[in-house]
């Protein structure tokens, strides 16, 4: 059997970028990084398993460690991400099936730490208080769509877990320079 997560604490999946504590909202930097991404036509909530599976199936077939967080889009058709963690060499690694591999360049995100349900509902109540945050505030403006971070394995109970939403933004003084 292989172990997706190793329990808090031990050694195991390795974090890619710190958590945002639950119920904080902050401004931070994810690094530039590679990917595996699958996609889907229609929700994320509905094809989720599915996406998992093929992502997972990618990494056990080339022997590459399992990283965290697991990412998910929310409005946009269902799209998941593992990340290539730094010591992942780029030989015999190729695009396969519906599963390709993709460098991201460094992003900027207003981020807002939750717990619980991985489900709908759940991302969707603090997509809506990251929404209003942005809404309220005046530094920074929306650049792209939001998505949602998932830190735990399905093993986890759902009152023990750790999720985030994010929506990449950029400072409204560089708005002065477009």
């Amino acid at each position: 059997m292989v172990m997706l997560f190793a329990p808090p604490g031990s050694q195991g999946a390795r974090k890619f970028y710190p958590r945002t504590p639950s119920g904080v909202i902050e401004i931070k930097t994810i690094p530039e990084s590679r990917i595996l991404v699958t996609e889907a036509d229609g929700s994320y909530f509905d094809h989720s398993n599915q996406m998992f599976g093929r992502l997972f199936d990618y990494i056990k077939v080339h022997s590459i460690p399992m990283t965290s967080p697991v990412e998910g889009s929310v409005d946009d058709d269902a799209r998941m991400i593992f990340y290539l963690g730094p010591d992942v060499e780029d030989a015999g690694l190729d695009d396969e099936g519906r599963v390709r591999i993709v460098r991201l360049p460094e992003r900027t995100v207003m981020s807002i730490g939750g717990s619980g349900s991985y489900g709908e509902k759940n991302v969707r109540k603090y997509l809506g208080k990251l929404k209003a945050h942005l809404e309220g505030q005046s530094e920074y403006r929306a650049v792209g769509q939001a998505y949602t971070v998932f830190w735990n394995p399905p093993f986890i109970p759902w009152f023990l877990r750790h999720l985030e939403v994010h929506i990449p933004v950029r400072p409204t003084e560089e708005d002065s320079g477009d």
